[in-house]
């Protein structure tokens, strides 16, 4: 995000269940999505966000 004052939409990602509670570190997003586990997001550009890893 390069503006925290008036934040942008820059990208989506539809994630399976519901998002229980996210954490955003770096450029991945820690998602967490009920009975379908840990997601992890990369975020690392508006091009390209997709799954990493799914626990």
């Amino acid at each position: 995000m390069t503006n925290l004052v008036h934040p942008t939409e820059a990208g989506f990602y539809d994630t399976p269940g519901d998002a229980i509670s996210v954490v955003v570190a770096q450029c991945y997003a820690y998602v967490a999505a009920g009975k379908y586990g840990l997601r992890i997001i990369s975020a690392n550009s508006a091009h390209f966000i997709g799954d990493c890893k799914a626990f």
